[in-house]
């Protein structure tokens, strides 16, 4: 974890580069682009994962990018109402639009800008929410699981699945070359970060894998 000391005070530097990067985002979408020619194979993964678990009803993603994930989901699961991609960045947003349009699944999936931290949707309207790669800019995680736990339905499933901060050598190298996740870790939150965010959280507990640097939760409201 990336600290300083300053006046006998511990500051944790993530927050800074946090902020850096969600402007670097925001500016420039084409990178996410770009990341999402080499690691596509990740956002198929999940969607695999999830397909056997979902029957119908709407779903959710949080931090939607590129909205690859909205998209492959609304090609690929044929129950599902519509699946709403949310970001704070309405340039990546754009993006993501011209995204579905061009798979012609754009009367499927949709985006809208808002941020995680206060949803802008009314409680239990959800039958599934997802997030890939997100968790690592929120400020508050245990506000945007509070957030997700409200606007699910009961019975209803929230998949995570991001980076968490990297111990070794050999972890990083299995990551990145094993794979193929392009990322480092320098804002991630440890494995202990996270659970201890979800015990906070209304969810309580999750289902938790971790592979490399990868972190997958299951959470059931």
């Amino acid at each position: 974890m990336p600290r300083i000391k300053n006046n006998s005070k511990v500051i944790d530097l993530r927050l800074i580069i946090r902020q850096m990067e969600k402007k670097f985002l925001d500016f420039f979408p084409g990178y996410l682009f770009l990341l999402r020619r080499f690691s596509f194979h990740l956002f198929s993964e999940l969607t695999s994962l999830l397909l056997p678990h979902i029957k119908n009803g709407k779903i959710l993603d949080i931090g939607t990018g590129h909205g690859t994930v909205p998209v492959e989901l609304a090609k690929r699961a044929s129950g599902i109402l519509v699946v709403v991609g949310l970001d704070i960045s309405e340039n990546l947003l754009k993006r993501a639009r011209q995204l579905a349009k061009s798979e012609g699944v754009d009367g499927k999936a949709c985006f809208v800008r808002s941020d995680a931290h206060s949803l802008s949707f009314p409680a239990c309207v959800f039958d599934y929410i997802v997030s890939t790669g997100s968790l690592n800019l929120w400020e508050s995680p245990v506000e945007v699981l509070n957030e997700a736990y409200r606007v699910l339905k009961p019975g209803g499933r929230f998949w995570l699945l991001d980076q968490c901060r990297v111990k070794s050598i050999r972890e990083l190298s299995g990551a990145l070359f094993r794979r193929r996740f392009f990322g480092i870790g320098l804002t991630a939150y440890s494995v202990e970060e996270i659970s201890g965010f979800i015990r906070k959280s209304r969810f309580g507990n999750c289902n938790l894998k971790i592979e490399d640097m990868i972190v997958c939760i299951e959470l059931v409201k």
